[in-house]
């Protein structure tokens, strides 16, 4: 985001006319996250072959992306011809991906092919190099990486090299197939990345890191069962470095941490960047929608938070443990406002089709029968936690100590 904003405004400084003015209101509504609005304001600039029509492209293409728009491709190639400056090559490497997760790597060859020369970006090297590792050309491949990599290993702000981390411990076979041995320790940011490809715990402070090995140093600290995390660091490296691909799990990080310190403004914000940011599938997008609802009901915004909720809900791709949560916090929004008969609905169909993930049919079971209690069904109350009782398979859990308690008492 950083890098995008500080591009249009040197453009501007060369430019002038109806197009800077679309482009300047439209580039302060995307850095907002209104997105709508932003491509409104954007869609007025004619693609004439200008610089300004190039970052107008860039943008659109951008908020398409996200939305998995076909339209995409097209601007970003566009873009890679006609914006100026560094945004240029942005808009090429975007390019390069999307071919590359579409299965074209002749494609993704073409793209970068202008700025894969001596002196490319570890980003460029990465994704050019894929390009031509998928083409069969792999002795080429593992040739041109492994100068970047090299050079850029202790660059925290290298996004290509974690690109490479992050695909070698997905067992991405070209990343598996680059010769690592001999890369050193020379800073945190490399110390990091040579924990991480060891598999190791990263012992550098977070400060310094890369945005990627901030990632995994908070997971790593999170799995643990803590938050002390430097959160404004991580802050910091999203909004410099926002472009990564893996960007959207650090605005999922911060979204869920303010909204643990009862910060839900900021946590609702940061969920919202985090859909932006993160690929349009309902797999990833779904987390980030139930984190922006829990914000909302946590500020008592009821009617949006449902609304957000049921995005999830009436997604028919949504399965598993995903629709599990998704249903039983729809319930809760509802239970939270008194809405008995509507909580239990939702909270009836959790444990019906959802038991096995316990976690939340567990709580479905505890908070139905309070909802039916409060309807003046205790014969139905008791019943239900009847049920429960005879389903669960964690009998030492907290919710089942509640619920043991509840019963007792109704």
């Amino acid at each position: 985001m950083f890098f995008v904003l500080a591009a249009a405004g040197a453009a501007f400084a060369e430019s002038g006319g109806t197009a800077k003015d679309f482009i300047e209101r439209g580039a302060s509504f995307y850095a907002r996250g209104d997105y709508a609005a932003a491509r409104e304001l954007l869609s007025q600039v004619e693609l004439d072959g200008s610089a300004e029509s190039g970052m107008a492209a860039f943008f659109l293409a951008s908020i398409g992306a996200n939305e998995g728009s076909p339209d995409a491709f097209k601007l970003f190639e566009y873009a890679a011809v006609h914006a100026p400056g560094d945004m240029k090559i942005t808009a090429a490497v975007q390019c390069a991906r999307i071919a590359l997760l579409n299965g074209k790597p002749e494609i993704a060859e073409k793209s970068l092919a202008g700025f894969a020369g001596g002196g490319a970006s570890p980003e460029v090297a990465w994704y050019y190099s894929s390009a031509l590792w998928r083409l069969g050309k792999k002795e080429e491949a593992l040739k041109n990486f492994r100068g970047p990599l090299e050079k850029y290993f202790s660059d925290p702000s290298a996004i290509g090299v974690d690109v490479f981390i992050d695909a070698r411990i997905s067992k991405d076979a070209f990343a598996e197939a680059v010769d690592a041995a001999g890369l050193k320790p020379s800073n945190a940011a490399s110390a990091a990345r040579l924990e991480i490809l060891e598999g190791k715990k990263i012992t550098p402070a977070q400060p310094g890191l890369s945005l990627f090995c901030q990632i995994e140093k908070i997971d790593q600290i999170r799995a643990g069962g803590s938050d002390d995390f430097d959160a404004a660091a991580l802050e910091e490296s999203l909004s410099k470095y926002s472009r990564a691909p893996f960007s959207w799990r650090a605005a999922l990080i911060l979204s869920e941490y303010y909204t643990s310190k009862k910060d839900y403004e900021k946590g609702a914000a940061f969920a919202k960047t985090a859909q932006f940011l993160a690929p349009p599938e309902i797999a990833y997008q779904g987390r980030l929608l139930i984190a922006e609802a829990d914000a909302l009901r946590l500020m008592k915004k009821y009617s949006e938070a449902d609304a957000v909720y049921l995005k999830v809900v009436m997604n028919k791709r949504a399965r598993g443990e995903l629709a599990a949560e998704a249903v039983y916090k729809t319930g809760l929004n509802w239970f939270e406002q008194g809405e008995w008969a509507k909580a239990h609905a939702y909270f009836e169909r959790v444990f019906i089709s959802y038991f096995k993930f316990e976690y939340w049919g567990a709580r479905a079971y505890y908070y139905d029968a309070q909802a039916l209690y409060s309807l003046g069904l205790r014969r139905d109350a008791n019943a239900t936690l009847i049920e429960y009782f005879r389903r669960a398979a964690d009998r030492k859990s907290e919710i089942y100590k509640k619920a043991r308690e509840y019963y007792n008492s109704i």
